[in-house]
């Protein structure tokens, strides 16, 4: 269940990117009104740590977004 509220939830941080213009955009978990994601112009921040931006793909349909943190790395 967990994993499913995540995927959905990154899904609509996806369409909002693509869909930004100059806005800032920060995320709620539906289920918990918890703060999860923040995206802003030069960085995103998650789980309390600021990641970067390492590539934005924009398509017609579907933007694909990869951050990483360290050597972490997140691909939305």
């Amino acid at each position: 269940m967990k994993k499913a509220v995540l995927s959905l939830f990154l899904f609509y941080a996806a369409v909002g990117i693509q869909a930004q213009t100059d806005r800032d955009a920060c995320w709620l978990n539906a289920a918990t009104g918890a703060w999860e994601w923040g995206f802003f112009k030069d960085f995103a921040v998650h789980d309390a740590r600021q990641w970067q931006y390492a590539s934005v793909k924009e398509g017609r349909k579907k933007t694909a977004v990869t951050l990483r943190s360290g050597k972490e790395t997140l691909k939305l």
